[in-house]
Formats: C-alpha cells, structure tokens, sequence
C-alpha cells in the first residue's frame, strides 16, 4: 500500500491535469509543500475539466487577499483583479499583492448601483457585509469557538460601492476566466451590477446561503434563478459549511457559461 502523501499528491496531479495544467507544471505543484498548500485553499475539484488556462481573474470580496495569492500559484492568471472594502482586509491585501505583477486592487464594495454605503462588520472578519446580519443568521454562531466571532458586530463604516460593469468595461477585460464572487449576503446587488461581465464569464464561482444569514439577502434558489437567467448553468457545489444540526449553511456554487 502506498503512504498516505504518495497518495494525496497523486490525486493532486490528476486534478490539476483535469483542469487543464501541463504536466510538469502540475507536477512541481502537486508535488511541493507551497503548492500543496495553496491548492488547499481553491475548490479546485469542483472546477469543469479544462478551467486551465485562466487569462483573467476577478476577486469579488478578496478580503485579505488569501484566495487570490492562492490562485496566482496555482492557476497563474496573466491578470488578476481585486476588490475589497474594509479597510483593515484592504491593508493586508495590498500588503500581500500590492506589488505583484498584472494584479490590479481596489477598495471598495461591489453592488447594483455606485455610490457609498454603510458596510457592517464583525469580529471575524469574513462575516462582513453590506447587510446586517439577522437575529437568525446571529443564533447559527454560537459558542466560544472561531465561528461564533463570525456574528459580534464590531462597527459599521462607510464604503465606496461600484458596479462590477463599470470596473471591468469591455473594452479593458473583453473575457473573465474565473470571477469569484464571495460577499457575505451581497450576491444579488453584484449580479445586477454586472450583467455586461457576466455575459463575458466564462467559470465563476459563488458563495451561496441556503439557510438566512443577512437581512435582505438572496438565498440559493434565488442566486440560481438570477444566473441562469444570466446564461450561466450550475456545475457543481463545492464543500459546504454545516450547522450543529447538519443544514448546509451556506457553500461556494460553480457555474459555467452555458
């Protein structure tokens, strides 16, 4: 029988060569302890065969830019774009990828219309949103653990709000590779802000909440609808986050252009 790593890197291999990589360079990725551990943070299973090669990249919520340095190892975007709007993830954002090559960051939220709003934050930084999080979303964070730090708020500021068609003309990014889109209850406002973009996606990649975590915001069968109206057809749900009681809480959601 062969060793436990043997193994993980193998199925390492045959995931990054569905996807498209050339052998060797899915090879030195799989194979190494950097590229193991960024292909850890990507869903990558969950990705069409042949999502390989990816031109451009959209971070929609890069938050502290973790997914995108992650993306830039593994699926090496010849340009990728990120937005942000809090001013603290924005720091170490920048500070992570300010300097890199063909990586444009930008801080501000994404949303139906352009402007400035108040945007809630909390403890834990990834719950942070253009929309309150609801007394039922609060009660699905409880305890002393990592998780609950998700629902105590922190303090609301103000950010600049910009629609995804109006950061990323046509004329500028005529095709999106992958855009990834992860916004905290916001999905609806970034979809009818991008209508323009959408039609030039190709793969993106969506978190979706299937049980109420912000007021106002757009559950899973409602996400599903705008896309598909939007030309995009559901390819897979990646690994979900689950609720004491087993609910799936929210996951990220994998549509191709149909």
């Amino acid at each position: 029988m062969l060793p436990e790593g043997l193994l993980e890197a193998r199925r390492r291999v045959r995931t990054l060569r569905r996807l498209g990589l050339p052998a060797g360079m899915a090879s030195k990725l799989a194979w190494t302890r950097a590229g193991a551990a960024a292909m850890g943070k990507l869903p990558l299973e969950s990705f069409p065969a042949g999502s390989f090669p990816v031109d451009v990249a959209v971070d929609v919520g890069a938050y502290d830019g973790r997914f995108s340095e992650a993306l830039l190892a593994v699926l090496r975007p010849a340009r990728l774009y990120a937005f942000e709007p809090t001013p603290a993830s924005f720091s170490v954002l920048e500070g992570r990828l300010g300097r890199r090559t063909g990586v444009v960051i930008r801080r501000c939220a994404v949303g139906a219309r352009t402007g400035r709003a108040r945007f809630h934050t909390y403890e834990c930084g990834n719950g942070n949103s253009l929309h309150p999080m609801s007394p039922e979303g609060q009660s699905l964070y409880t305890g002393e653990d990592h998780a609950a730090s998700r629902a105590l708020f922190k303090e609301t500021v103000e950010v600049e709000v910009e629609r995804l068609d109006e950061l990323l003309p046509a004329r500028d990014v005529p095709e999106i590779s992958l855009l990834k889109v992860d916004v905290q209850g916001a999905e609806r406002g970034v979809i009818e802000g991008a209508h323009a973009a959408l039609a030039r996606t190709r793969l993106l990649m969506i978190e979706a909440l299937f049980v109420p975590h912000y007021e106002g915001a757009a559950l899973f069968p409602e996400l599903d609808g705008l896309l598909r109206a939007a030309g995009m057809t559901l390819h897979a749900l990646g690994p979900g986050w689950h609720g004491p009681d087993g609910r799936l809480l929210h996951a990220d959601a994998i549509y191709r252009r149909a």
